[in-house]
């Protein structure tokens, strides 16, 4: 098979070796700030379906829950070490629950502008 229990690689690895890598990163970073400045303006673009945003609650405190939505309107500021630790995200999959929410809670507070 394609697999073999030695490295195909020379340890250490030669000085081309090393500048290829680096490069490679290079061009990879690259690509990434490109695709996201792409990706961007496609999402400042996005409008929210008029029945979606009818059909959300009438306040944050609805979908981010009480001490969530109380924590980002305090008068003295946002704490934002206080605010993750009371959002209580253990996984990846809390995580994307919560920044929906967070979409969520911006379409609500637009609506009331």
């Amino acid at each position: 098979g394609w697999w073999t229990e030695r490295p195909a690689v020379q340890v250490p690895a030669g000085e081309g070796m090393k500048a290829a890598l680096v490069q490679c990163v290079e061009v990879a970073e690259r690509a990434k700030v490109d695709a996201r400045r792409v990706n961007d303006g496609v999402v400042q673009r996005m409008v929210a379906p008029a029945a979606y945003v009818a059909g959300l609650p009438g306040n944050v405190r609805e979908v981010l829950g009480r001490e969530s939505a109380r924590l980002l309107k305090r008068k003295e500021g946002f704490v934002r070490g206080t605010f993750v630790k009371k959002l209580n995200i253990s996984d990846p999959l809390g995580a994307q629950v919560m920044i929906g929410k967070f979409q969520d809670s911006a379409l609500i507070w637009e609506r009331k502008r």
